[in-house]
C-alpha cells in the first residue's frame, strides 16, 4: 500500500467521521454550548481539538505502516527459517558409514522414537511413514546405493519446535539425511506452523554368495569316509 493511498483512506474516513458527528443530537448539544463559552475557553478547545485530530490523522498512517512493518519482519524471519533448513545432506565418503541393510520399517521405528524428546502433544504429530522415491525429485545418490525416503509430518508446532526438530533430523544419523523441509502457517492458530520434513536413508546392498551344492555333498562324503 503507498503513501498516496493511505492518505486517501485516512482524508475518506475523516470526512465520514465529520459526518457522524454533525447528524449526533449530543455533538450539537455540545456544539452549542461551546458557543456559549468565552472566548478565551473556546480558543483553548479548538487548540485541544486540532491537536486531537493531528494525533488522529498521525496515528492512522502510521498503524498501517507498523502493521506492514511487522509483516515484512515476519515474513523474513521466515525466509530465513526456511532458508537454514532446506539444504541438502551429502552422502557419506566413507563405505563403513553406511550400513547394509535398508528397512524402512526400522528407519520409522527410529525417527519415531527420536522424536519422543520433544515431548510433542500426540495430535501434533500427523504421520512419520515411508514416502516414494519420486516424490523427493533428484535423487542424491547413484546406484548401487540403496535409498528409503521418510516423511515426518507435524502440526501446530511453535518456531523453536520447528527448529529444534529441523536439527535434530539434521544430526540425526550419518546415514539418514534431511533433504528437504515445507513449512506453512496453521490455518487454527497463526503463530504455530505445519511442517514436513523428508528425509531419506542410504545403504550397500548385500550380494548373496550362491551356495554350491554339489561341493556340500563332497565334503559330507570325505566326513563320513574318515569317520568310516
Amino acid at each position: 500500500m503507498g503513501l498516496e493511498d493511505i492518505k486517501d483512506q485516512a482524508i475518506e474516513k475523516f470526512a465520514q467521521l465529520k459526518e457522524q458527528l454533525a447528524e449526533n443530537p449530543h455533538v450539537n448539544t455540545l456544539k452549542e454550548k461551546y458557543e456559549t463559552l468565552p472566548a478565551q475557553t473556546q480558543k483553548i478547545l479548538t487548540i485541544a481539538g486540532a491537536v486531537l485530530v493531528v494525533l488522529v490523522l498521525v496515528y492512522i498512517p502510521y498503524s498501517y505502516i507498523s502493521s506492514s512493518s511487522d509483516n515484512i519482519t515476519k515474513f523474513n524471519n521466515n525466509r530465513s527459517l526456511i532458508r537454514q533448513m532446506f539444504k541438502y545432506g551429502q552422502v557419506p565418503k566413507s563405505r563403513n558409514a553406511l550400513p547394509t541393510t535398508s528397512n524402512s520399517g526400522s528407519i520409522v521405528s527410529q525417527v519415531r522414537s527420536s522424536v519422543s524428546r520433544f515431548d510433542l502433544l500426540p495430535n501434533q504429530i500427523v504421520t512419520i511413514e515411508e514416502l516414494p522415491l519420486e516424490k523427493t525429485g533428484k535423487a542424491l545418490a547413484k546406484k548401487p546405493i540403496l535409498q528409503t525416503a521418510i516423511k515426518a509430518k507435524f502440526r501446530q508446532l511453535n518456531l523453536k519446535q520447528v527448529v529444534d526438530i529441523g536439527y535434530h533430523f539434521k544430526q540425526f544419523r550419518n546415514h539418514i539425511k534431511l533433504i528437504g523441509t515445507e513449512v506453512k502457517e496453521d490455518g487454527e492458530k497463526p503463530q504455530y506452523f505445519n511442517v514436513e520434513y523428508r528425509l531419506v536413508s542410504y545403504a550397500y546392498p548385500v550380494k548373496k554368495e550362491k551356495i554350491d551344492k554339489s561341493s556340500k555333498k563332497k565334503k559330507k562324503k570325505r566326513k563320513r569316509g574318515k569317520r568310516g
